[in-house]
């Protein structure tokens, strides 16, 4: 007599669970792997966009080359058209969002970023402090922001009175 062989509902049923198990674990592992991409993307763009706008403010002179220096825009600059910045100190404060280049055009794949700048005095001794009046040193920080979340600061240090160039330190945070 021949008996037959085959699969039993309770061997299915385990190799079913074991499936299971091991689909749940495979698609968190692509999720996890999805969600980490996106971070690092978005990291990747935040440091280019300051990279971007550091390398513009740089550009510039130290103090105004036209007006007495005054820390910040001097009269006759606007805030929202940086073609009118002539020096570093004109970024103070600034941030926009949506984007865009110095000739008004907008950043391509920069849609929910944020940029803001400051620049403040430093300390001659301590470049960790700031002081409230001309030092000959100035921070240039750049934020990017992404909603509430701050992406990437970028910061610079610009030495030089009367325009003159001592260095620039770029270091990225975050």
């Amino acid at each position: 007599m021949r008996t037959k062989r085959g699969f039993t509902i309770v061997e299915a049923t385990i190799s079913l669970v074991i499936v299971s198990v091991v689909l749940v674990a495979a698609l968190s592992t692509v999720g996890a792997s999805q969600a980490m991409r996106f971070r690092m993307d978005r990291r990747t763009r935040g440091l280019l966009l300051a990279q971007d706008l550091m390398n513009e403010i740089l550009q510039l002179t130290y103090e105004d080359p036209d007006q007495t220096p005054v820390n910040g825009l001097e009269p006759g600059e606007g805030s929202t058209d940086r073609t009118d910045f002539d020096d570093i100190d004109d970024y103070g404060g600034w941030n926009r969002s949506p984007l865009v280049h110095v000739d008004g055009t907008a950043v391509l794949n920069a849609d929910g970023f944020r940029r803001e700048v400051s620049v403040e005095w430093l300390q001659g001794i301590n470049f960790s402090q700031t002081s409230v009046s001309e030092t000959g040193m100035k921070r240039i920080r750049v934020t990017i922001t992404a909603g509430e979340q701050e992406i990437v600061t970028l910061e610079a240090m610009r030495a030089g009175v009367g325009g003159a160039v001592g260095f620039n330190a770029v270091a990225a945070k975050k």
